[in-house]
């Protein structure tokens, strides 16, 4: 989705860069017709323009136009995401398509159980602004020894290189079968920023339709 979108952006870019090369070629050429150097001036006048326009309009797709940079319907597998004890995916009541991530602990001891974005280059760039959205559906309610407290599901965005410095998260429970999509808002205020999906004690659930979208401004 992300290459669609640079390749949009290209096009558009262009297109709006050639009509007005073209248009502002023939107004200049047809004013300045027979002006013999200033004509030609004109002419490379113009073309400089239309590659002004080109590198304009990328620009401003890129502030106000949001950028979908990765999303993930864990149909051939776990994706960017770390093969973990209690994760993979499952054909089991999917939440969309054939494939969903399932996340489960029997352990209501455990304080975390679940994976994390891997080690590839990062998704966010310091500065930006972002939204991570997915849907769930829980199959077995988060249950902990510690109370209830300590029992839930979360998603958390962190910066794993200096001592994995907490960026922004979400953690919720309920009952089996519940669904419900989140949505988190943020500006990347770390570099090399991941994202991970996890629970605290005992229990189940099912991940889909990971989404990051990207907007400069």
């Amino acid at each position: 989705m992300g290459i669609l979108q640079s390749l949009l952006e290209v096009v558009l870019s262009g297109v709006i860069a050639a009509i007005v090369g073209v248009v502002a070629g023939k107004v200049l050429g047809r004013k300045f017709v027979g002006k013999g150097k200033i004509g030609v001036f004109l002419w490379i006048a113009a073309i400089i323009l239309a590659v002004f326009a080109f590198f304009g309009v990328a620009y401003i797709y890129s502030i106000f136009v949001p950028k979908v940079v990765y999303s993930e319907g864990f149909e051939k597998g776990l994706g960017r995401f770390f093969e973990a004890k209690g994760v993979g995916t499952t054909r089991d009541d999917a939440i969309s398509g054939d494939y969903s991530l399932k996340i489960e602990s029997d352990d209501p001891s455990s304080d975390y159980y679940g994976t994390r974005s891997d080690g590839q280059e990062s998704l966010f760039r310091l500065g930006y602004n972002y939204s991570v959205s997915f849907k769930y559906r829980i199959i077995e309610k988060a249950e902990s020894i510690e109370g209830p407290e300590k029992s839930h599901f979360y998603f958390e965005v962190f910066e794993q290189k200096a001592m994995y410095k907490y960026q922004c998260g979400v953690d919720w429970n309920g009952s089996p079968k519940t669904e419900g999509s989140v949505k988190v808002h943020f500006k990347a205020g770390y570099e090399d920023l991941r994202f991970t999906f996890g629970l605290s004690g005992r229990g189940a659930i099912l991940i889909d339709n990971v989404k990051v979208i990207e907007k400069k401004s």
